[in-house]
C-alpha cells in the first residue's frame, strides 16, 4: 500500500484537491447521501470530499479515513472552516486496520482511492 506522507503528501494534497474535486462531486451525486446516515469515507484524501458531504447533508454522521498523515492534516485545515463538523471524525489508518468501535456505517464512498490497496 502506497500512501502520501511526509514532503510528498504536503505537495500532493492541493493537487489531489483540484484533481479529484469532480470526481467527489459525481460520486456523491451518485451516492445521494441521506440525511441522519452513517457514512465512511475511504481515503478521504485532503478533505473536498469531506467538506461537500458535510454540506450536502450536515446531520450524517461521517468518518473519514487515509493512512496518509499529511492528508488527514489537510483535511482537518480543510473542514475547519465549516460551521458543523462535530459529527465527523478523522482517523489516520488504512481500511484494512478500520477500528469496527466506529462504525456500523450506512454506506461508503471511495473515490481515486486505488493506490491505497495492495492488489
Amino acid at each position: 500500500m502506497r500512501s502520501f506522507d511526509g514532503l510528498r503528501g504536503r505537495l500532493a494534497a492541493p493537487a489531489m484537491a483540484r484533481m479529484n474535486a469532480d470526481m467527489e462531486r459525481a460520486e456523491l451525486d451518485w451516492r445521494s447521501p441521506r440525511s441522519g446516515e452513517a457514512l465512511l469515507v475511504i481515503g478521504s484524501g485532503p478533505g473536498v470530499g469531506l467538506a461537500e458531504l458535510v454540506g450536502l447533508v450536515p446531520d450524517t454522521q461521517i468518518v473519514g479515513i487515509d493512512p496518509s498523515a499529511a492528508m488527514v492534516s489537510a483535511a482537518q485545515r480543510r473542514l475547519a472552516s465549516s460551521a458543523t463538523t462535530d459529527h465527523v471524525t478523522l482517523s489516520r489508518q488504512a481500511l484494512e486496520d478500520l477500528d469496527p468501535t466506529l462504525g456500523p456505517f450506512d454506506g461508503a464512498v471511495a473515490v481515486n482511492c486505488q493506490q491505497l490497496f495492495d492488489s
